[in-house]
């Protein structure tokens, strides 16, 4: 039986502020800003549903703060007598790894010429991806499939052989995610637009490995991208506004490199920075199920919110 969420957001705030002076503590993060967000939807949810999904949303944050800024969360849980830990406790997070997700929503936010990556709010599911792409698809949402550098045959290395605690690989989640883009639409087969994108350097017919390749329904759009982010200098966001896409479904390898590149943004912060998918204003939907990062976890400095222990 899980423990209540007793502290507020303004217990939050106010405690983690007391008697600790500005340059001890420092201004507050985004990450910090979202655990307060979360407070306020876990302490307004009515339901067992919308609490369930409000809570996961805060365990996340909570996660997330901690993991991205250790000195920030020691400093205010020293100057709050320990609330910030309290928090860990009742969320259930003794060791700070809550259970992953089906799958998780990273809303976008259209920027104009944004100059730095910006923390995204991030929405638990608890559907799977295939399950979530047919439900916006037929509620009248447009969605699409990314598919970034899965062209190489070394799944070893890859990280494609790990399960996450589930009873499939990486590359069988992938697998039924790319199936998923067919469906039945009122008895009639539609297909949701599939994008693969790979280097420059890639051979030609050679952009996606044979393993994923076969379970496509329709031909994609093929993407050659010259650096890490799949939007830098490629068609692909123009492409994406022009069928009106809203919702991008991402996969592919390496998760904390060309894939976090696409989806966060990268690059030097100024007038270099590259936008990503959520800088554009494109929601996006992925899982730590269909994301190959070799044997390393998901690092929160490339943009990573927590998304479920790497084990």
């Amino acid at each position: 039986m899980p423990l209540p969420i007793t502290v507020t957001r303004d217990q939050f705030v106010n405690e983690t502020r007391r008697g600790g002076p500005m340059a001890y503590i420092g201004w507050d993060s985004a990450e910090m800003d979202n655990v307060r967000e979360a407070l306020v939807r876990c302490h307004a949810a009515i339901g067992a549903v919308a609490e369930a999904r409000a809570r996961q949303e805060l365990i996340g944050a909570v996660y997330t703060w901690k993991q991205r800024h250790p000195n920030e969360f020691a400093k205010r849980d020293r100057v709050s007598g320990g609330l910030a830990t309290k928090l860990c406790v009742e969320c259930g997070l003794d060791d700070y790894r809550p259970p992953p997700s089906q799958s998780v929503l990273i809303h976008g936010a259209a920027r104009v010429m944004p100059q730095q990556r910006q923390a995204p709010r991030v929405t638990p599911l608890d559907r799977g991806l295939g399950a979530e792409m047919t439900r916006l698809a037929k509620a009248g949402s447009r969605p699409a499939l990314v598919i970034i550098d899965l062209y190489g045959d070394d799944f070893e290395a890859q990280g494609m052989n790990l399960k996450f605690g589930t009873g499939s690989t990486v590359g069988e989640h992938i697998v039924r995610l790319i199936d998923a883009t067919r469906f039945d639409d009122h008895e009639r087969p539609a297909h949701i637009p599939v994008y693969v994108c790979s280097k420059n350097t890639t051979p030609v017919g050679k952009e996606l490995n044979g393993v994923f390749d076969s379970a496509l329904w329709a031909a994609p759009t093929l993407i050659s991208a010259s650096r890490n982010s799949v939007l830098t200098d490629t068609p692909l966001r123009a492409s994406l506004v022009e069928r009106g896409i809203t919702h991008v479904f991402v996969t592919g390898f390496d998760a904390n490199m060309c894939v976090a590149a696409s989806i966060f943004g990268t690059g030097t912060v100024g007038p270099g920075y590259e936008p990503g998918f959520v800088d554009y204003g494109f929601d996006v939907v992925t899982s730590r199920f269909v994301l190959a990062s070799g044997d390393r976890p998901l690092r929160a400095q490339d943009g990573w919110p927590y998304m479920g222990p790497h084990v």
